[in-house]
């Protein structure tokens, strides 16, 4: 009898087997039938690189681990082998953050309980749920020696909870920027870490979005998660040649299939060739290759304190090459679904080459007007096919920017500067300043001094409006509109009759059609001067450029239509402004009156009491103009 209770002892209180992350999970996790193809005892041989990115985990020497991944690569089932591993090879307090608190619902019931209820071994880790038991609920479980909470990167109450050993944060590119107002949600959840310092494990894991890029004030934008991943070790997943045996990242760029007109590939044309033998690589070496496949670190003399890994879709364990490239076909398009495909089926960063192309190209314009003249009697401002001229004023809290554009026929338009106004707009100050800037005169080629014709300024901000209509109000016969971009994407560009407000009239303009205007003339050919052509002077910086070019069209599924919108951590200022300077002009200025302007302006009559000869100007009628608008009257108060 003493030795039964003896041996029973011994089998029940023996110490755990020491083991490695990778070796725990093909040893007592179960998949369930119900949420994954792969139901039965986990078998890391089919996704390998699974293996690595555990290991690092349970290594004492790393502390933060990244892992970028596109769809179909198993990031699911390698987050809930951490929890559990947490919760009973090493029970630590742990704290899983999701995009959202719906999707942590969804972690929890959908993926973690079905596995654990699978898991013979494990059944039971959290205890029995039970209607009114508050130590097992949906977001938040306790285990011997832990406890889990599951929060939404949306929540600042789930991210500001107790320590935690254990920090997962699931799809950060997923992330707001803000957990309500309380900052970063990443900053938020690593602070819970503090109290452990080199035993923390924090992970990151994520598919990837817009490459990372920094602005001129130290902003970044772009993929969090990538920017994680350089700051690690950069490991990228290398698989064998079966014909020669180099090692190399698959890339889908090289993947080669045949022509499947308008239906999908046919996987036997799918093959990949050999970076070094060009011999083809098939589907069906894939099993073999990733017997001997491996990461390889790129970023040399990197600390193993942060481990950072990336696997690309071709090498995806559920992922069929011959169905990459039928979605490719398909997407490749559409810039939208183009990045999707990119971000998710590839995971690879998305670079948006043909805006980095444009600002290149538009910074190839700035270049002065008058040839960089040093005669200061010969130099202007505005060149001879231009003659009136509107500004348009975006408020911010600190200063107004105001930019000052150029018209010509067929609204042609000229750059001629920005400004930055600092100051409170709250105070009469930055007012007063505004009132001088707009009394200054600019030299036209032919030698005259053009005032400014009309300015939109923006009242948008709920906060800044009623001391934008109380400057101006009184200022409204001199053309000077306080303006409001409409909610709908279908608004005209400017309104039939103003709104009446207290005091004076706001104008509601249609911002979505103005930036569609202008950013179908910024694309115009480089070098096809005429109607609707953009042109840059000197004064057009990088910065200004970068903002011009700030905004993209994007689905809205509330009025199922796509409107235009600010890039994400992306500065709009410039674009504001010529939305509000083209908007001044349609308010200000007939078509007709435009053109008899530039008659005058070029008279040689004109010309000659101004001591300046011009060459003669290609007229045109309004019904000439390229892209004209409807004449608008002025409203006048």
């Amino acid at each position: 009898m003493n030795e039964a209770v003896r041996a029973r002892f011994r089998r029940h209180c023996r110490p755990k087997p020491k083991l490695t992350m990778s070796e725990w999970a093909e040893r007592y996790v179960v998949l369930p039938s119900a949420t994954t193809r792969q139901a039965g005892k986990l078998r890391l041989a089919v996704a390998p690189y699974l293996r690595t990115v555990m290991d690092a985990i349970s290594d004492p020497r790393t502390q933060r681990v990244t892992f970028i991944a596109p769809s179909q690569s198993a990031k699911t089932t390698f987050g809930i082998v951490v929890v559990l591993y947490f919760a009973h090879q090493e029970p630590s307090p742990q704290l899983v953050v999701q995009p959202t608190i719906s999707m942590a619902t969804d972690f929890s019931k959908g993926r973690l309980t079905p596995t654990v209820e699978a898991s013979p071994d494990l059944n039971g880790i959290f205890g029995v749920p039970r209607s009114r038991d508050a130590n097992n609920t949906i977001l938040s479980k306790q285990f011997a020696g832990g406890q889990l909470d599951i929060a939404g990167a949306n929540s600042p109450a789930g991210l500001a909870s107790r320590p935690k050993r254990v920090v997962m944060f699931d799809e950060v590119d997923r992330y707001p920027e803000e957990a309500g107002n309380e900052g970063d949600p990443i900053s938020i959840g690593e602070a819970r870490t503090r109290s452990f310092q080199r035993t923390r494990k924090i992970i990151i894991v994520t598919s990837p979005t817009d490459e990372p890029v920094q602005d001129a004030d130290g902003r970044w934008s772009g993929s969090r998660g990538w920017r994680e991943y350089l700051e690690g070790t950069r490991e990228v997943w290398e698989e064998p040649c079966p014909h020669c045996g180099e090692y190399q990242v698959l890339t889908f760029d090289r993947l080669k299939y045949g022509d499947p007109g308008d239906g999908a590939v046919d996987p036997e044309t799918v093959y990949y060739p050999c970076v070094v033998c060009e011999q083809p690589i098939t589907e069906e070496h894939r099993p073999q290759m990733r017997a001997r496949s491996r990461f390889r670190q790129t970023r040399e003399g990197a600390s193993l304190a942060h481990r950072s890994f990336h696997v690309q879709g071709l090498s995806a364990a559920f992922a069929l090459w011959d169905e990459l490239a039928t979605e490719f076909r398909k997407k490749k398009n559409d810039p939208v679904t183009l990045k999707t495909f990119l971000n998710t089926a590839l995971g690879v960063v998305w670079k948006d080459v043909r805006a980095e192309n444009q600002k290149d190209l538009l910074l190839t314009r700035a270049k002065r007007y008058d040839g960089l003249s040093d005669d200061v009697e010969l130099a202007y401002d505005v060149p001879r096919d231009a003659g009136v001229l509107t500004a348009g004023v975006d408020v911010q809290h600190d200063r107004l920017e105001v930019s000052l554009w150029a018209w010509g026929v067929g609204q042609q338009a000229w750059l001629v500067t920005h400004e930055i106004l600092h100051g409170d707009p709250t105070q009469p100050l930055v007012w007063e300043r505004l009132d001088e800037w707009r009394a200054l005169k600019w030299t036209h080629e032919s030698g005259a001094k053009l005032p400014i014709t009309a300015m939109a300024v923006d009242a948008g901000d709920g906060n800044m409006a009623n001391h934008v209509y109380r400057w101006c109000a009184p200022r409204l016969g001199e053309q000077v509109f306080a303006v409001k971009g409409h909610n709908s994407p279908t608004a005209p560009l400017t309104p039939r009759v103003p709104t009446k407000v207290k005091p004076g009239r706001l104008y509601m303009i249609g911002v979505n059609g103005l930036t569609e205007r202008w950013y179908r003339r910024l694309n115009m050919p480089d070098g096809s001067h005429g109607p609707g052509y953009v042109h840059l002077n000197h004064r057009a910086t990088e910065d200004f450029v970068k903002q011009l070019l700030g905004m993209e069209r994007k689905y809205d599924p509330k009025t199922r239509r796509r409107r235009w919108v600010p890039r994400k951590n992306t500065r709009v200022e410039a674009a504001d402004c010529a939305n509000y300077a083209l908007a001044a002009l349609l308010l200000s200025t007939r078509d007709e009156e435009l053109v008899a302007i530039l008659r005058r302006m070029n008279d040689p009559v004109t010309a000659e009491t101004t001591g300046k000869a011009t060459a003669a100007m290609p007229y045109a009628t309004a019904a000439d103009l390229y892209d004209s608008s409807p004449s608008t009257p002025r409203w006048l108060p």
